[in-house]
């Protein structure tokens, strides 16, 4: 067997793994939405279906629990209760839904680093395998950690999007489209609460500072700005750019959203 075969071999293996475990997810999914429920994830059912009543995507008498749901479950489900009547199917239908997003996320942040599409397909289906208890139920079937897990994925693969692409080269218009998106998406990532700060953006300018000190350490008698255009200088850039606003987001989600919706704060 040629070289060519074997990959292409490879790659249907790679798929057909996938596509197995997803439809094995589907099916445990379907059984629990019919018969496993608990008051979490009963409120924010109810929670979506209070807003597609009210055709909105946050509720001014709503009570939220433990932080605002901006970017979160209800941009699926409350549609979905204009489609479904049947409470189970809803439940069933938003974590799929939640589950393909999730992997299409890290389908984007492989792309990033330019990892083989099979090797996407033999990890991807580990998102959607039953590999806990508490994965399973957590995640699978009450998406509840789904969108911030799907954001830390898309900013991830943003940021190494940035890192990978010269400021000068024909991709830079691509850069320059993907900066402010970057901004963006670390700001609205932070609006519903510190969560996404604690497991992205502090973690990754850590990171990023301990690759840039011994390179600071060695060459910092060629001046910030040269230090800077190396690709740790501009890992720590790009990082602390998205700290600061995704810290503006959650500013205003202490500051200035609590004055119309009614949520607990993560720091009283």
């Amino acid at each position: 067997m040629s070289k060519q075969k074997k990959q292409m071999l490879s790659n249907l293996l790679s798929v057909i793994f996938f596509i197995g475990c997803f439809a094995f997810s589907a099916y445990l999914t379907h059984s629990a939405s019919q018969v496993l429920i608990d008051s979490d994830s009963a409120s924010e059912l109810v929670l979506a279906q209070h807003l597609s009543q009210k055709n909105a995507i946050l509720s001014t008498d709503w009570c939220y629990s433990t932080e605002l749901r901006v970017l979160n479950t209800q941009l699926i489900f409350a549609p979905l209760f204009k489609i479904f009547s049947d409470w189970s199917t809803i439940r069933f239908v938003g974590a799929m839904l939640l589950q393909g997003i999730l992997v299409a996320s890290y389908w984007y942040f492989t792309r990033s680093l330019r990892i083989q599409t099979r090797y996407f397909f033999y990890t991807a289906a580990f998102l959607v395998l039953p590999t806990s208890v508490a994965y399973t139920r957590i995640i699978q079937f009450h998406s509840y950690y789904v969108p911030h897990l799907t954001l830390g994925f898309l900013l991830m693969g943003q940021f190494c999007s940035l890192i990978n692409t010269p400021r000068y080269s024909h991709r830079s218009f691509r850069r320059k489209l993907l900066l402010p998106l970057f901004c963006l998406l670390s700001f609205l990532s932070c609006l519903g609460g510190f969560r996404q700060l604690l497991i992205t953006h502090i973690p990754l300018v850590l990171l990023c500072f301990l690759l840039f000190l011994p390179l600071f350490r060695s060459q910092k008698s060629k001046g910030w700005r040269a230090l800077f255009q190396t690709t740790q200088g501009r890992c720590l850039g790009y990082s602390a750019l998205g700290l600061l606003c995704g810290g503006a987001g959650y500013l205003v989600n202490a500051k200035i959203l609590p004055m119309f919706f009614l949520y607990k704060k993560d720091f009283g």
